[in-house]
């Protein structure tokens, strides 16, 4: 496989209809194009893997048989459910838990700690092109939950304790945590540049000063000295005769 792959994918029949080379159709999440249409076998169609798709996203996991989620491109006034996904693929999770009961399943994801500040409670998140609620969280963890429906119609019915999958973060998601992160960085250099320039000015003063007592004669010396004491003399009298009034 290297750095290059070809993808060759049977969709179900009337799939591909007036589909043409250069469209873009979701494979597992990630957006691919299309550059062969097979003219005697309509619902066959080729897709061409490089390097960083590979590296990206578990396409290259995939081997004769494979099963895979896809999803043509949305056009203009299709019904929208769930989020609006790009096909932009951010990162590989692994399936660390899964728990079945009457009703639903319950899936557990093991990814990078990096990703975790965009995957939020009751927020939304693209495992493998499909569109799902996000339930619990943790640093390098969150789970969903799977009705039976999303089970039959996906791949996540052959999933199991160990498969990859492909991440894709909500956009908006995504921009609102990284301007806030910018917002708060920013202030904070500002703050810690204005303290050292006040520190910067205290040290220059106290330099000054020193400098100043440095070059004191001393007499200068002894007349600064006088008047420290002639002030507090003062100050002292003032006090008193305040007292005196009362």
């Amino acid at each position: 496989m290297g750095d290059f792959a070809r993808l060759r994918l049977r969709f179900p029949e009337n799939t591909l209809d007036g589909i043409k080379i250069g469209a873009s159709v979701s494979c597992n999440g990630a957006c691919l194009t299309v550059t062969t249409v097979e003219a005697d076998e309509p619902s066959i169609a080729c897709f061409d893997l490089i390097v960083e798709t590979l590296r990206a996203t578990n396409l290259g996991e995939l081997v004769p048989g494979s099963a895979v989620n896809y999803e043509r491109s949305a056009k203009v006034g299709d019904e929208i459910g769930g989020h609006c996904v790009s096909g932009h693929v951010h990162a590989k999770a692994v399936i660390c838990e899964q728990e079945d009961s009457e009703n639903n399943r319950r899936v557990v994801f093991e990814i990078d700690e990096k990703w975790s500040k965009y995957i939020l409670p009751k927020g939304f998140v693209a495992v493998d092109g499909c569109s799902l609620t996000v339930g619990e969280t943790s640093p390098g963890r969150f789970n969903v939950w799977l009705i039976p429906e999303t089970i039959r119609q996906t791949v996540f019915a052959g999933k199991t304790v160990g498969s990859t999958v492909n991440i894709e973060i909500e956009a908006q998601t995504q921009t609102i945590v990284d301007t806030i992160e910018r917002v708060l960085e920013t202030r904070e250099k500002e703050k810690m540049s204005q303290d050292m320039q006040k520190k910067d000015r205290k040290d220059l003063e106290k330099a000054a000063k020193a400098m100043e007592k440095e070059g004191e004669s001393e007499e200068e010396k002894e007349s600064r000295k006088k008047e420290k004491r002639d002030k507090k003399m003062k100050e002292k009298e003032e006090k008193e005769s305040f007292r005196d009034d009362d």
